[in-house]
């Protein structure tokens, strides 16, 4: 029934969230390759968009999942398949980042969206995506623009490097 294929989904989110993790921190952004290092640097921020869509898939997979389980055990108490299932829902729920605190955790992309906020992280996306386009030189004009309007921005290592590689791409261009 719905709520048992929820959990399924989730579980398999799940699964797929932790191969991420993993691959993403192999990820490793050095030398003097500049055209390697841009795709790595867009390999690594691919895959923290994809973990906050698991993340956010997972979340509402369980919620939806118990919900369901909550309606069909109304519907006929002694549903044992249904208790089983409600049971593991709200175990895993308790097992998700942040869970009973009110809050979404510690998860990198988060903290940094708190960090920058919504301007200094549209910036950084709309660069990400020239990037990602091979458009360097105007991703890099993106980048300066942001930093001379958002000056925090130069606080974030993470930030400057990809400043200082998009500028060595835009210059071999």
């Amino acid at each position: 029934h719905a709520g048992h294929v929820r959990l399924m989904e989730a579980l398999a989110a799940d699964s797929l969230h932790r191969h991420h993790t993993a691959a993403l921190g192999g990820i490793r952004i050095e030398g003097d390759d500049i055209a390697l290092n841009v795709e790595r640097f867009v390999l690594r921020d691919s895959l923290r968009r994809e973990l906050r869509r698991l993340d956010a898939l997972i979340d509402s997979s369980l919620a939806q999942g118990a919900a369901a389980e909550m309606r069909a055990l109304r519907l006929m108490p002694t549903h044992e398949d249904a208790r089983h299932d409600l049971a593991l829902a709200r175990h895993l729920i308790g097992l998700r980042p942040g869970a009973g605190t009110g809050q979404d955790g510690d998860r990198d992309g988060e903290d940094q969206e708190k960090e920058l906020g919504v301007r200094a992280m549209r910036i950084i996306q709309q660069a990400d995506s020239l990037v990602d386009a091979y458009r360097f030189k105007e991703a890099l004009g993106v980048l300066e623009q942001g930093l001379r309007e958002d000056p925090t921005l130069e606080q974030r290592k993470g930030y400057m490097d990809k400043l200082d590689l998009v500028t060595k791409a835009a210059e071999a261009e």
